[in-house]
C-alpha cells in the first residue's frame, strides 16, 4: 500500500518521463498517475484541473 523512493529526484523524473518505448517499455508513469488518482478517489481529495492536465501531458 505504500512506495518509498529513494534516490535523487531528477533521476526519478527522467525515468518516469522517459518517451523511448524501444528502450523502455514499463508503463511506469501510467502507473503512478493511475494509483496517484485511486488514492484521491479514495482519500476524498479532489485533483485540481491543473494537475489532472500536469498528469496527462507527463505521459
Amino acid at each position: 500500500k505504500r512506495v518509498v523512493l529513494a534516490g535523487e529526484k531528477s533521476v526519478l523524473f527522467m525515468a518516469i518521463h522517459k518517451n523511448e518505448i524501444s528502450k523502455r517499455n514499463t508503463l511506469l508513469g501510467e502507473r503512478i498517475r493511475l494509483y496517484y488518482k485511486a488514492y484521491a478517489k479514495s482519500a476524498g481529495i479532489a485533483v485540481p484541473e491543473f494537475l489532472e492536465e500536469k498528469l496527462k501531458a507527463a505521459g
